[in-house]
C-alpha cells in the first residue's frame, strides 16, 4: 500500500509526544494512547500483533499499578509503524513530525535504547 493511513501517522505522533513526557505524566498518557490506538476496537486501531497487543497492556497495567510508564513500553509498536511509514510513504519523510524526531526514531527501529 502507497497510502499513509491516518491511525498510523496519529499513533506515531502520539508516541513520540508521550515519550518527551515527564516520568509523572507519562501513566495517563500511556492509557489514553492504549486505548486509542493499541486496543482491539479502537478508533484509530494500528496493525500491529496480538503478542505486541499483550505486551502493551501488561506494561499498561503494571504502569497503573506502580504509578510508572518506562520510555521504551511503545517501542515495539512504534517500530513497526514508523517500518510500515518508512515502506509506504515518502510524504511522511518529507513531514516536520519525522523531521523533528528523526535521531530518535531510528534510535527505536534499530532496536537501540539509547536516545541519541
Amino acid at each position: 500500500c502507497n497510502e499513509l493511513t491516518i491511525e498510523n501517522y496519529l499513533f506515531y505522533s502520539a508516541a513520540m509526544q508521550w515519550k518527551g513526557l515527564q516520568e509523572s505524566d507519562r501513566v495517563e498518557k500511556f492509557e489514553s494512547i492504549y486505548n486509542d490506538f493499541i486496543a482491539t476496537g479502537s478508533p484509530f486501531e494500528i496493525n500491529v500483533s496480538s503478542n505486541q497487543k499483550d505486551d502493551v497492556f501488561e506494561a499498561l497495567t503494571v504502569a497503573q499499578k506502580d504509578g510508572y510508564a518506562p520510555e521504551d513500553a511503545l517501542d515495539s509498536c512504534l517500530g513497526d509503524i514508523m517500518e510500515f511509514l518508512r515502506g509506504s510513504s515518502y510524504r511522511f519523510f518529507r513531514s516536520d513530525l519525522y523531521k523533528d524526531n528523526y535521531k530518535q526514531t531510528l534510535s527505536i527501529v534499530d532496536g537501540n535504547e539509547e536516545r541519541l
